[in-house]
């Protein structure tokens, strides 16, 4: 389908001048808007179908699945829920951002723009191309930002944001989120019976090694490169270590470990978690005062103390890297030789995790050293309307994404908003890479 502007290259600069503000307005930004028209269809024809919404969450029920779908969107981000749903012997494995040839035509891209993982019903989508409107002030004849009612007259707009849904047969991935470690590629993303394709696996420097790929839990080849004969839905899985790696041994009924590298990076398996305490997560449940830290996978950045909970042992891999500053996690690090209360923030309560009775318990005098505390705003109190409590336990872990099985099953409200995989909000996917959007994980691409 063309795309008919009548001048291109104009629309293309405002375009890209949207795109740009959309993606860097902060938290807080005034009431600004965009108009968005997106277009998405299952590709291969007959290998699945869609849903597309603005809203993630949707109810099986409440979904309309089709071939191909559009809708128009003003909203202050260019943000779509695309929800696949698979024909028998097919797999989703994410969505491709098209582009436009010399003619204007949409043009299919063989590269995953977007990723769906197992644990997730959709996948986002971020759409570059969108119409950001200004009106003039009569009085001061300025440029301010229209309303949503203004920017929704600049409907129905072109058909200015292309996708196609992925499904396929034989699909690559790192093994246990070893992306920190390597990548996987195949030489065809839609394959079908019959087709012989070839997966790649290559390390991500010269730190890291391809170790084998496997099947179903079975060894295939310790080949980087190999070629394979599509003859169903399969997901190959490359494996990958690092000269840097390092294995932490929890307990196999599931065991809790501080940490804290000023820095370091460390990659983190399926089998753990890291946790972020927020002010609004130490709060009134009942008579008493519980504490609700965020999980979160993937890596944890230096600079960041964190409490990890694991199950059986565990491969985590090192990397040197600067320090990243809190942002605003409770959790800080005493350091080689402790710290004396009276030199904190006096409006605020300070305790120490048992990570054998899973408690938070207050201290007083000095927090020994090299130890994750906390310190509580007293705000967080008088808001509850409690008194300061000796001992608040951790009430937060449910049995989330990874499969790991929380002692004290308690379900978590997802923390809205975009996350770095280390768990600091930002206010936009600048770089590429993996975030976390409201609860789930996704790749951003369009980043520099």
């Amino acid at each position: 389908m063309k795309k008919f502007f009548t001048n291109l290259k104009a629309k293309r600069l405002m375009v890209s001048a949207s795109l740009i503000a959309v993606f860097s307005l902060p938290a807080s930004a005034s009431e600004t808007w965009y108009a968005y028209h997106a277009q998405v269809e299952a590709y291969p024809t007959g290998a699945g179908q869609v849903y597309i919404s603005t809203e993630s969450g949707v109810p099986e029920s409440e979904r309309q699945y089709s071939e191909r779908q559009t809708k128009e969107i003003v909203a202050k981000y260019g943000t779509l829920y695309v929800y696949p749903k698979a024909n028998e012997g097919w797999q989703c494995i994410g969505v491709t951002t098209d582009e436009l040839n010399e003619n204007e035509e949409w043009v299919y891209v063989e590269s995953l723009s977007s990723i769906v993982y197992p644990d997730q019903e959709y996948i986002t989508v971020n759409m570059p191309n969108g119409i950001h409107t200004k009106t003039i002030d009569p009085v001061t004849g300025t440029e301010q930002d229209a309303d949503s009612a203004t920017t929704a007259t600049l409907m129905p707009l072109d058909p200015n944001n292309s996708f196609k849904t992925i499904f396929t047969h034989v699909a690559v991935d790192e093994f246990d989120d070893q992306d920190a470690l390597g990548s996987t590629t195949i030489s065809k993303l839609a394959n079908d019976i019959g087709d012989k394709v070839t997966l790649t696996a290559t390390p991500n420097d010269e730190r890291c090694h391809f170790v084998k790929w496997t099947l179903d839990g079975k060894d295939v080849s310790t080949e980087a490169s190999i070629d394979v004969d599509v003859t169903g839905v399969a997901t190959y899985l490359a494996h990958f270590t690092a000269d840097s790696a390092e294995v932490l041994h929890f307990a196999e009924e599931g065991e809790y470990k501080m940490w804290y590298s000023p820095d370091t990076r460390i990659s983190i398996p399926s089998n753990v978690n890291y946790f972020f305490l927020y002010a609004d997560s130490v709060q009134k449940e009942g008579d008493e005062i519980v504490a609700k830290p965020s999980p979160y996978r993937y890596s944890v950045s230096p600079g960041i103390p964190t409490i990890l909970y694991g199950k059986g042992d565990a491969q985590i891999v090192k990397t040197p890297a600067s320090p990243y500053g809190p942002g605003d996690n409770l959790f800080a690090y005493s350091g080689a030789d402790g710290v004396k209360i009276d030199t904190l923030d006096v409006e605020k309560k300070y305790y120490t995790f048992d990570t054998n009775a899973v408690v938070f318990n207050q201290v007083s005098g000095t927090i020994a050293p090299n130890t994750v505390y906390v310190g509580i705003p007293d705000s967080v109190f008088t808001n509850a309307g409690k008194e300061v409590p000796a001992t608040i336990p951790l009430k937060n872990l449910s049995s989330i994404a990874t499969g790991i099985a929380a002692p004290v099953a308690k379900p978590v409200a997802i923390r809205k908003g975009i996350y770095t995989i280390d768990g600091r909000r930002v206010d936009a996917m600048e770089q590429k890479g993996v975030y976390i959007y409201d609860g789930k994980k996704v790749l951003y691409r369009k980043g520099k």
